[in-house]
């Protein structure tokens, strides 16, 4: 890929048994699976949410 990778995620194909996982830096020892990098985003979004429903309008 051209440019700075600054997240890559890696799914393998379907007849491959192994999970997709996330990478933040090519030389990272130990990948992120994939399914605990979607949780922390959706918790990320949940508290965001929830923070934008207690904001006054402005």
């Amino acid at each position: 890929m051209p440019g700075v990778v600054m997240v890559a995620v890696v799914a393998h194909g379907p007849d491959v048994e192994k999970p997709p996982f996330v990478r933040f830096d090519p030389e990272q020892p130990v990948p992120v699976p994939f399914s605990l990098m979607k949780r922390f985003v959706e918790r990320v979004a949940e508290m965001l949410d929830g923070l934008k429903e207690t904001q006054p309008p402005g």
